[in-house]
């Protein structure tokens, strides 16, 4: 199936980890002409660096704005992730005593 559709199948390889390794090698069999390939798949590399890159920094954007904004709140945060803490250690200790 993925032999019939070299346009969508080349250009989309690229974003998948274990096909994108040996994709070039189904193609090679499938008697994909070298500079169709070359053309698609090039295509393909320019299409993945721009979804990732740009995707890379939206969410850093969009991390950067909430860690400016966690900083108004570390100690409060910090206090609540030690009295969690504490109240997991109570629970574990009281647990350790029924047995």
């Amino acid at each position: 199936m993925l032999l019939h559709f070299h346009l969508p199948s080349i250009l989309f390889i690229r974003f998948m980890y274990g096909p994108r390794m040996v994709g070039p090698l189904f193609f090679g069999m499938a008697h994909v002409g070298r500079v169709r390939f070359l053309a698609l798949n090039l295509a393909g590399a320019l299409l993945w660096a721009v979804v990732v890159g740009g995707a890379g920094y939206l969410f850093g954007s969009l991390l950067e704005l909430l860690f400016a904004d966690l900083r108004h709140y570390e100690e409060a945060l910090l206090g609540l992730m030690a009295g969690a803490s504490f109240v997991v250690w109570l629970v574990y200790r009281w647990r350790q005593r029924r047995r």
